[in-house]
């Protein structure tokens, strides 16, 4: 059996892992790292401003302004320098503005008395990219609600 692992480890290690599976924002992370998100808090948060680099990699600052009750929206963009960005977050701080704290999230099998298949994990493994991508690009995280799938028996 050389080679092989212990199934009751590998189980014990997989559900260990599962517990502590977190996927961790690249938001307003310390020290001068892109990209940065703040909002306005005397709009209650409808005015925001995320500034970060697109997929060109040019760093584009987006001012929005958006009102769930009304339906009002509207977003201005600019491309920046990176110095302009560090600027511009300093002195939205120094107006007040605040730092946006996205969720954690925390990643778990609803079972947990089981390893994650290969298929489970392959598919947990794309979402956690497809977040983190997102995040990176709108500074903000959407976790669309879905029902655990039944595992095939």
């Amino acid at each position: 059996m050389h080679g092989m692992a212990n199934p009751k480890a590998t189980k014990k290690r997989v559900r260990d892992i599962m517990k502590n599976l977190t996927v961790e924002s690249v938001l307003n992370r310390d020290g001068d790292l892109l990209p940065f998100g703040l909002f306005d808090p005397l709009t209650e948060g409808k005015v925001t401003w995320n500034c970060g680099a697109d997929a060109e990699e040019k760093v584009t600052s987006v001012f929005k302004y958006e009102d769930p009750a009304s339906g009002d929206c509207d977003k201005q963009c600019a491309y920046v320098t990176y110095e302009d960005a560090r600027g511009m977050r300093d002195k939205l701080v120094e107006d007040g503005w605040r730092k946006i704290v996205p969720p954690k999230v925390v990643l778990r099998h609803p079972d947990t008395k089981r390893p994650l298949t290969r298929k489970e994990k392959r598919r947990a493994a794309k979402k956690i990219a497809k977040l983190s991508k997102q995040a990176a690009a709108t500074g903000t995280l959407e976790l669309p609600e879905e029902a655990p799938r039944p595992r095939k028996g």
